[in-house]
């Protein structure tokens, strides 16, 4: 359950409407909705009754209120961590991903920098062998990434979301018509993916291995935004976290296909060396990370 869910829960309820929650929150009014919307489909429950031209709170809306405020206040206090300058000071060095950079992280990135100002905060963005590689080396302290079969022994590997993938074409693409769940085709399109060891894109692959489905061509691309970009330019198909493709579905810039690998989770976890000193940089993503993804972990 996200963080920036409740808070737009919240915001909707301080200020009487999607529209001025959305100013507030300096997010368009289809952004609130989203959140709304997912909010909604994970708790499998409405929140709020439209009644003529006025939203109001549900009754279970009304019930959950209470526990979104102490689970906001939680968040407060841990930001107020970053007062005691005495601890959250030397510097962090951090591993991720790209899909997890620019499109997940962005708000606990923001909080740990109001929180721990005076921290020199390094990120860098390298592929999973590599992450693990320099987690084994004690050249980066902690890192973001999708359980992988990589690990070594002298790692830690903490869960803190499983991410729903899906399959994804262009809205003007020929291949929305096809059946992906069908064995034995050659189906005319490419797949359009990005690292060789992305956990997400085996899956896909062995997918494809199990129905004996085979395709054009294989376009390897780095950038999430120039894989995106890619296919909503028809140039093939591609099978991402949802999260990264979030507005472009809504726009209808990209379509859903269905599959049934699209049931299938990527799991996000952060990894760290077991021997490695926790120290109170650390320790605060650690706090963020975990209080953004605490449902995730009961």
């Amino acid at each position: 359950m996200e963080i920036r869910n409740l808070r737009s829960f919240k915001s909707i309820i301080e200020e009487g409407s999607f529209l001025k929650a959305a100013k507030k929150l300096h997010y368009t009014q289809s952004t609130i909705t989203s959140h709304i919307q997912q909010l909604e489909e994970e708790l499998q429950v409405k929140l709020f009754e439209k009644i003529g031209r006025k939203m109001n709170l549900s009754p279970f809306g009304k019930k959950l209120l209470p526990y979104v405020e102490e689970l906001l206040n939680t968040e407060k206090k841990i930001i107020q961590l970053g007062k005691d300058k005495s601890l959250i000071k030397g510097s962090l060095k951090i591993a991720m991903g790209d899909s997890l950079v620019t499109y997940e992280f962005q708000d606990i990135l923001s909080q740990f920098k109001k929180s721990a100002p005076d921290v020199k905060l390094s990120i860098l963005t390298v592929d999973i062998v590599s992450m693990r590689e320099m987690l084994e080396k004690g050249d980066v302290d902690i890192g973001f990434l999708f359980k992988d079969q990589y690990k070594g022994n002298s790692l830690i590997d903490i869960p803190f979301k499983n991410f729903p993938l899906t399959l994804v074409g262009s809205k003007d693409s020929d291949i929305l018509n096809m059946n992906f769940n069908l064995k034995d085709q050659e189906l005319d399109t490419s797949f359009i993916i990005n690292e060789f060891h992305s956990p997400y894109r085996k899956i896909f692959n062995n997918h494809l291995q199990e129905r004996n489905i085979s395709l054009n061509s294989l376009i390897e691309i780095w950038s999430i935004e120039g894989i995106k970009r890619s296919v909503k330019n028809n140039l093939g198909i591609t099978y991402l976290p949802n999260f990264v493709m979030q507005e472009e579905l809504s726009r209808g810039e990209l379509v859903e296909i269905m599959a049934d690998c699209s049931d299938n989770l990527a799991e996000g976890i952060y990894s760290y060396h077991k021997n490695k000193y926790l120290t109170p940089p650390i320790k605060l993503f650690i706090e963020l990370v975990d209080t953004k993804y605490r449902k995730n972990k009961k």
